[in-house]
This record gives C-alpha cells, structure tokens and sequence, in this order.
C-alpha cells in the first residue's frame, strides 16, 4: 500500500519521512530538556547586570498582565469607596479576586519563562 509521498509503507522512503517530519520535535524536547535542567547541562556563566535585567523586564511584564486582568475590577472598588460605606465582606471579595488573577499571573509567567 502506497504512501502519500510514494513510497510504501514498509520501505525505507516512509522511515526517512518520518524522521525528517519529527526531527524538528526531536530537537524541540532535546532544548526543553538541556535547559530545564541545569545540574546535568552546564548553562554557562551569566553577567550579573544580564540577570537583573531580564528580572526587571519580567516583573514589568508581570506588572503590566496583571493591571491588565484587574484593572476594571479595581476602579470597581475605588468609585465604590469613595461613593458608598463598602462592607468589610466587598473589600474580602476584592482582595480574594486580586489573589485569584495574581496565581493566574504567576502560572502565565512559569507557563511562559519555562
């Protein structure tokens, strides 16, 4: 039985197809698994300034997601203060949602730097 690029299913052209369409994946799981693990790969040296900067544009990042998940939700808040007596039970509903978008942005972030 033929294959869709001409060879047959137990010949030699289908092994080498399919070798050429995984090896990207191959290589993909090769880097996932040489970076995620430092003690078996050594990462080299990094410069200290290099290392601060990328925390910086990280937490910036994250500053940024999370503003932009709870913006709304905080402005919410804020008109209500300044306008209405807020029970104590409202400003526990606002600190539990705040809570809730920062692990969701905390998951984004291992998500994203992994």
């Amino acid at each position: 039985m033929p294959h869709r690029d001409g060879t047959d299913i137990g010949g030699q052209g289908t092994d080498e197809a399919f070798f050429d369409i995984n090896n990207q994946h191959m290589s993909t799981l090769m880097y996932w698994s040489s970076t995620a693990n430092k003690h078996h790969h050594d990462q080299g040296k990094i410069d200290p300034a290099e290392h601060r900067k990328v925390v910086k544009n990280n937490i910036i990042f994250d500053g940024f997601l999370f503003l932009r998940l709870t913006w709304l939700y905080i402005f919410v808040y804020i008109v209500l203060q300044l306008f209405f007596d807020v029970p104590v039970i409202v400003t526990g509903v606002f600190v539990a949602i705040l809570l809730w978008y920062l692990y969701r942005t905390l998951r984004a972030h291992r998500v994203l730097s992994t």
